[in-house]
């Protein structure tokens, strides 16, 4: 994780990015809580089937071993994924998707509209700041502190342990660590929507856009 981060920072001091129009575009924060939404929603859909809690059509239960072994590597620290098991790059990835269309959506601009031109390197700047962010906070939530959770699914075993195994990944580090905001409040909620919005603020403000 730390030579991703040094190697996204020397991409940064490499390319030489073109400077950003005077203008600010201005977000509503109702749609971007429907974007977390949206991918904390899609990031649990695709994982449930594949940890055998959930059935779906056209998606495959990952062996046992295969589940053991990507507990074994975020337990240990050993590693963030296994093969094509990569939870925490999964999580970034939904949520960077949805919060690019966001980003794209402006509600309005404040000083003179960009031309057609003008505005993709505004929505990319805003975009690439933040992606580097929210890898920090995907990291953060799926494997550093959830590591005992890691731990104790590892070390399952016995009868019963493969669906127990995957119970454990599935709601005591997965749920928690991207609950699915609703109408309901509770801690876990409302802290991942703090931990994501408070990058999304952060990298508007360097990037010259606004929340409201």
């Amino acid at each position: 994780m730390s030579q991703l981060r040094k190697l996204l920072e020397r991409i940064d001091e490499v390319i030489e990015r073109p400077e950003l129009a005077a203008v600010h575009p201005v977000y509503d924060r109702m749609n971007l809580v429907l974007a977390i939404r949206s991918a904390a929603d899609a990031f649990h859909e695709k994982w449930r089937p594949r940890l055998g809690l959930e059935s779906k059509p056209g998606f495959t239960k990952e062996h046992w071993t295969r589940v053991r072994a990507l507990s074994r590597r975020l337990g240990t620290g050993m590693a963030d994924e296994y093969d094509t098991l990569r939870p925490i790059a999964d999580l970034r990835k939904e949520v960077v998707q949805r919060i690019y269309v966001f980003v794209q959506n402006p509600l309005r601009w404040e000083g003179p509209e960009p031309t057609e031109a003008e505005k993709p390197d505004t929505f990319d700047a805003f975009a690439d700041n933040l992606a580097r962010r929210l890898l920090e906070v995907c990291t953060r939530r799926v494997r550093d502190e959830r590591a005992e959770q890691w731990q104790d699914a590892y070390f399952k075993h016995g009868t019963g342990s493969t669906f127990e195994r995957a119970r454990i990944i599935g709601d005591e580090i997965y749920r928690p660590a991207a609950p699915v905001p609703d109408a309901t409040p509770s801690p876990d909620r409302n802290q991942f929507l703090r931990d994501i919005v408070a990058e999304v603020e952060q990298a508007a403000e360097e990037t010259n856009a606004r929340l409201e």
